[in-house]
Formats: C-alpha cells, structure tokens, sequence
C-alpha cells in the first residue's frame, strides 16, 4: 500500500518527507539524550554548571525537531496529496 502511495507521488517529495521525518526524530531523541546528559553534569558537581550551554543545545534540539515536523507535514499536504477526479 504505501509503495503504491509513494508511486502516486513524487518520489523525491515522499523521499524529503521520509528524510524529515527521521531526522525530526532523532532531533527529538538527541534531546532526551542530551537532557540525561546535563542531568548526569549536575550530579556529578552538584551545581548547573555551564548552564548556558546545555540550554542553548536544548533549545536548538526543540527547535530543530519542530521546524523539521512543519517541514514534513507542508511536504505531505502540498507535494504528497491524493487528488480526486478530474
């Protein structure tokens, strides 16, 4: 069924919208991983240290996987919908 689909389409926006969609998840991964790791650093010393840092890596992680999700579903709705009849 979904080779079908993706033969309807257009191969590459089916591809862009299978390469968002993974990398939107290991985006989403790679912050709980990163949030284990900042927690592990202030166990380890006991205060937040180099706050700063580990926020802004946070951040770019959440924003990433949010900008790749509203790239994938604008790819699925304008490039990989089904039209009916014509």
């Amino acid at each position: 069924m979904y080779t079908e689909y993706a033969k309807s389409n257009s191969l590459v926006a089916v591809s862009i919208y299978a390469a968002a969609l993974l990398c939107a998840q290991t985006a989403s991964m790679g912050s709980s991983v990163w949030l284990k790791e900042w927690s592990e650093a202030n166990q380890e010393k006991g205060y937040n240290a180099d706050i700063g840092k580990f926020i802004g890596i946070y951040f770019a992680f959440g924003i990433g996987a949010a900008g790749l999700t509203v790239i994938q579903t604008l790819v699925l709705w304008i490039f990989c919908s089904i039209e009916v009849g014509a």
